[in-house]
């Protein structure tokens, strides 16, 4: 009897583009943390306009993709592990966006880019 087995986990994440680059955010943050304390962080008065800058759209991302424990390819494909990975997770991406065509919070997802 043949059964299916884990080929990679990951984690997902869905994403919205924020306007500003994360290392500068990184920057402003350490440097209001370290002079003013963590607890007086003013996200408002660091990222002005922020909410109405951010990406409506999402964006789904795999992070940390690992193969499992044994994991060993062979068959008709022949293809390395990250080409076999990436087409599992188109194939995973074609049907999940089949069924859920937003976010839970109603956000549009981003379709060209996973």
């Amino acid at each position: 009897m043949e059964r299916d087995r884990i080929l990679a986990t990951s984690v997902l994440t869905v994403d919205r583009k924020v306007p500003q680059s994360v290392p500068e955010v990184i920057k402003r943050m350490q440097a209001a943390a370290t002079k003013d304390g963590l607890e007086k962080l003013d996200m408002e008065e660091l990222l002005p306009d922020l909410l109405n800058t951010i990406s409506q759209e999402a964006y789904i991302s795999a992070d940390n993709v690992e193969a499992a424990p044994n994991t060993i390819l062979n068959g008709e494909a022949g293809g390395s592990f990250e080409e076999v990975v990436k087409i599992a997770y188109k194939r995973f991406f074609e049907e999940y966006f089949k069924r859920n065509q937003v976010t839970l919070r109603g956000r549009a997802f981003n379709r060209q880019k996973y």
